[in-house]
């Protein structure tokens, strides 16, 4: 599962379908979600939709399951039942990125930023982030950085900091290389 859900965020379809052909004849509430996505990935909404809820109805705390029906009922245009769906899926599996980033997405999409903005970041919305704009109104003035601050050098005492933790990193050093170059730093 976690490597089908890190190739879908990858972007690597061709290789997320070979997975899922592997699971071609498997019976399970997992192979269902994999179905799922073999068929959104296909474009076949309505199929993707019947997998994931058969999917559920044999377990319905699979947080995979309540995430890949939100996607595909947010592309059938059903976006409170796919919030519903996302919400799901976090609430079942707190740190699963993909739900909240799909609930951040499926938020967006509606206008509600404040909340689609709390989904990136991967944190239940409360009243006070969702306050934010009455509070900014209600201040008397503009706060805003003074000339020392903005005169000040960029920041750089967190430089090759990441040296600390470089034996963590390097299985996915690799992965990073490309993106280091490409935006001229070095390791």
């Amino acid at each position: 599962m976690l490597l089908r859900e890190w190739l879908i965020g990858e972007g690597r379809n061709d290789q997320v379908m070979d997975l899922l052909n592997a699971q071609a004849n498997d019976f399970t509430a997992e192979a269902h979600v994999s179905r799922s996505i073999a068929a959104l990935l296909a474009g076949d909404l309505r199929q993707a939709e019947r997998e994931c809820r058969t999917a559920l109805h044999m377990e319905p705390r699979s947080a995979t399951a309540h995430n890949h029906l939100g996607r595909a009922l947010h592309n059938l245009g059903h976006g409170e039942h796919a919030l519903q769906a996302f919400q799901a899926a976090t609430q079942l599996l707190p740190d699963y990125t993909q739900a909240w980033y799909n609930l951040g997405h499926a938020l967006r999409a509606q206008g509600r930023m404040p909340e689609a903005v709390s989904a990136f970041l991967g944190v239940t919305p409360t009243d006070g982030m969702m306050d934010l704009k009455k509070r900014l109104d209600a201040r008397d003035r503009v706060r805003t950085n003074s000339y020392q601050q903005v005169a000040e050098p960029v920041y750089q005492r967190s430089v090759k900091r990441w040296k600390n933790y470089e034996e963590y990193l390097a299985p996915v050093l690799p992965v990073l290389e490309p993106y280091i170059r490409r935006f001229g730093f070095d390791t």
